[in-house]
């Protein structure tokens, strides 16, 4: 199928652009932007309750640290420029890389170079870091952090050169006494041997002992640094040191761009060109021991014409690996076997236009971009010979304004950004913002279809497709839906499914409003789907946790009172009529009834009382109801601080769930929630409050539950000996979980509730409930309307029930 590029969006930027191939994607789904000063991070925050119409990106500026490698060698070339001979005092002068600090000199600013992700599992376990070389040859090495106020920032953790020039300094003497002579050569062979010109991650490598991945350094006279780069924690605040583990004297020199290959578990191919054009691989094994081995180089381009290598990646297809490798507008094309041996070898030129951006669409074929043309490149073997086929892929783009500066390609292809910078001066000039970052979506693609026939298992690797599904939904003013089922079977679908159709739901309930005509809404409301979701999620965890009892392994108090809870949640649902008015039928039964029938047979540990109401906590919910932190997986509840917060739907986690996994995953998101810290304020409103105050926030503030928790009092005296201003400081934002979209009308029926709610606690299972018993519960899920065909004024609005609760509605008239 070919593509059909539609532009959705424009993101615009005041930055300066001046590389080719300045943009990149990370596995954690983030974006690099490399322009003339710094860099740009961009992250999708697609959340459907967004009602922009704008794509979600939250951008990031990276400030790179006016580091200078010249500092650090112990040679002062100040103390004798002046009696350097003046052919090599004009060459080091105009170098303004290596004398950039010269007293007396115009400054220079520092530069980005180049930009690299890490591979994922370097930062928490399930983030990148991010590398940026600088064009005073300063290498760093930067995390994401979050200041006191939650907002996220870069900060520099790992100054790499650094590191080489104090591991090779440890064989270098006083010259200050030696003649020039012997000093400028002394500091341009330290220059050489310590001077970063190109860098490359590994993959991401795990032993018993720890996680890691190996930094690749290559240097001016041709050798390849290695080092080890430990995995650290989200909360991590000191320095990351790095491990040496060898170096490498290669057959180049002036190398400029280095690419990776993973062949093995601790190996690969490790693939790198030159500033002239050669090219060269080595492979490497050993990565998991503390020294790596480097063996075997291979020359594969020997020709100096002086085509730099700008970029090099590769793609496996039919048992063949293509090696890539950008020269300028040349594209050079390795076919490479099973055992290492190269089959052939081409270059392919694309029209005397420079190679901008390239990227790997799927299979065999190449998005392969100009300064104003993107071609789609098919590459096959014919006859052992490489087979090219060319495509040119119309999309809309003013090369006469505009040059492109780098391509990137999200995750399930279904948008393309392009980086662009205007080609006129008055363009430049007459523009604040005049940088673009362009983004396209393949119209041939169905993004409905695409998310409900998810292979994956999991949502993380599917918000791209959500977020332009929502843009498209706002911009065209129509429905995300199209193409469902109207009669569609909601319990027969698995979870993953019904996550999707509830977020979808959620986005069509924001969408509603602008739809200029509606003749018929064929999906559930957002409020059932969210029942029949967190069900499905209660349901898991439970024969999760009840399946590690039936293995003999004990639980702890806090997962034994999740269980009660989450039990006591199931409950509800029945009385509630949850179910009835989902419309779903026997799967959704039976799965209930088998998980409640075990988990009545269990006995529970006493429940703690509610931090805030002083009452026994029976549910997921306090009687009478009050807001407060619930944690989404476990529904216990959170006291003052949560452990995680999810940075889309902002739902909170128990620090109680961190021992349970290595990554703790939002349930309704499915991607990692970021850890959340108390700050020191939080420590003085502890430390300035009386003692019965401080008793209650202490004990907030431990990581796991006491049996016995202090509580003598309800909230009211917590006012006593706070600082306001603290309080203001301190706020944490969270999320507080109900059981309706009504808190008011639940309040006025709590004490029904309340009674018969402990009736059924004391039961041992549902069974004995008659059908006459559950008809007298009354319903705090509000039935709902959709609309009906062709109706001139149709409702999409919640009835008001019998009980005479009431909630939002909203009218629409269909046609015009």
């Amino acid at each position: 199928m070919s593509l059909t590029l539609q532009q959705i969006d424009c993101v615009a930027f005041s930055n300066k652009l001046c590389l080719n191939f300045a943009c990149s994607s990370s596995e954690d789904g983030r974006i690099l932007l490399i322009t003339e000063n710094g860099i740009l991070v961009y992250t999708l925050m697609n959340y459907m309750d967004n009602i922009f119409n704008d794509i979600a990106f939250r951008k990031e500026y990276v400030r790179i640290p006016d580091f200078s490698l010249t500092t650090e060698l112990g040679v002062e070339f100040e103390s004798f420029y002046d009696q350097v001979p003046k052919e090599d005092l004009f060459e080091r002068v105009l170098r303004l890389d290596i004398t950039s600090k010269l007293d007396h000199s115009t400054p220079v600013d520092v530069k980005p170079l180049t930009a690299a992700w890490s591979p994922k599992g370097l930062l928490g376990k399930s983030h990148c870091v991010l590398s940026v070389l600088s064009n005073f040859y300063g290498l760093h090495i930067f995390v994401r952090s979050f200041d006191d106020g939650g907002v996220e920032h870069y900060e520099c953790v790992t100054n790499v050169t650094k590191c080489i020039v104090e591991h090779f300094s440890k064989n270098w003497h006083d010259i200050s006494r030696a003649n020039v002579n012997i000093q400028v050569k002394e500091w341009n062979q330290r220059i050489s041997v310590t001077c970063p010109t190109a860098f490359v991650w590994s993959h991401t490598i795990t032993t018993s002992q720890e996680t890691f991945a190996i930094l690749f350094v290559a240097h001016p006279n041709g050798s390849i640094t290695s080092w080890k780069f430990t995995t650290r924690r989200e909360d991590e605040v000191l320095p990351s040191p790095l491990t040496y583990v060898g170096t490498c004297q290669t057959s180049l020199e002036n190398i400029n761009t280095m690419y990776w290959n993973k062949t093995r578990k601790d190996g690969g191919a490790l693939c790198y060109g030159s500033i002239i054009g050669n090219l060269a691989v080595i492979t490497l094994s050993g990565l998991a021991r503390d020294n790596v081995v480097f063996k075997d180089e291979v020359i594969f381009w020997k020709e100096n014409d002086q085509k730099k290598v700008d970029h090099i990646t590769s793609i496996d297809y039919n048992d063949h690996t293509y090696l890539i490798v950008v020269r300028e507008e040349f594209l050079l094309i390795f076919s490479i076997d099973k055992e290492g041996s190269v089959l052939d070898e081409v270059s392919f030129d694309l029209g005397c236009l420079p190679i901008t951006g390239l990227c790997h669409y799927k299979d065999n074929v190449l998005l392969v971009l100009t300064t104003g043309r993107l071609k789609k490149i098919t590459l096959d073997m014919v006859d052992s010979c490489i087979n090219i086929k060319e495509e040119l892929v119309t999309f809309k783009f003013d090369s006469t304004k505009f040059k492109t500066h780098g391509l990137v390609l999200s995750e399930n292809r279904v948008y393309l950004g392009v980086l662009a910078y205007p080609c006129r001066l008055k363009d430049i000039t007459r523009d604040p913002t005049p940088s673009s970052f362009l983004i396209y979506h393949d119209a041939s693609i169905s993004l409905f279809q695409t998310i409900m026939n998810n292979p994956s298992g999991s949502l993380e690797k599917y918000w791209d497709c959500f977020e332009i599904l929502r843009l498209i939904s706002y911009k065209e003013k129509k429905f995300p839906w199209q193409g469902i089922d109207a009669n569609l079977d909601y319990d027969k679908l698995p979870l993953l499914q019904l996550k999707s159709l509830r977020w979808i739901a959620k986005l069509s309930e924001k969408v509603y409003n602008v739809v200029p005509s509606i003749t018929e809404y064929n999906i559930k409301p957002y409020v059932l789907l969210h029942y029949l979701v967190t069900i499905k999620l209660v349901l898991k965890r439970m024969k999760k946790l009840m399946g590690v009892l039936a293995n003999g392994v004990e639980l702890t108090t806090f997962q034994m009172r999740s269980l009660d809870i989450q039990n006591m949640y199931l409950k509800e649902m029945v009385l509630m009529k949850i179910l009835e008015k989902c419309k779903v039928g026997e799967k959704f039964v039976d799965e209930i009834t088998e998980v409640m029938e075990k988990a009545n047979e269990l006995e529970y540990p006493d429940m703690p009382p509610c931090f805030w109401c002083g009452e026994k906590i029976t549910g997921p919910t306090c009687i009478p109801v009050h807001v407060d932190s619930r944690c989404s997986i476990s529904m216990m509840q959170i006291f003052l601080v949560p452990g995680f917060k999810c940075p889309l739907c902002k739902c909170v986690a128990h620090p109680e769930i961190a021992k349970e996994t290595d990554v703790v995953i939002c349930p309704y998101c499915d991607i990692p929630m970021d850890q959340i810290y108390s700050h020191e304020k939080v420590k003085n409103i502890v430390s300035n409050a009386n003692m019965k105050l401080k008793d209650k926030l202490t004990f907030a503030l431990k990581d796991s539950i006491p049996e016995t928790p202090y509580v003598e009092h309800p909230i009211d005296s917590i006012t006593e000996n706070i600082s306001l201003e603290d309080i203001e400081d301190s706020q944490v934002e969270y999320l507080a979980l109900t059981d309706s979209e009504d808190e008011e009308s639940i309040a006025e029926k709590s004490n029904y509730l309340r009674n018969k709610f402990f009736e059924i606690m004391t039961t041992n299972s549902l069974a004995g409930t008659s059908q006459d018993n559950l008809s007298e519960f009354p319903s705090v899920v509000p039935d709902c309307k959709v609309p009906a065909k062709g109706n001139e004024s149709d409702d999409y609005s919640f009835d008001e029930d019998s009980d005479g609760e009431h909630s939002k509605s909203s009218k629409k008239t269909t046609g015009d």
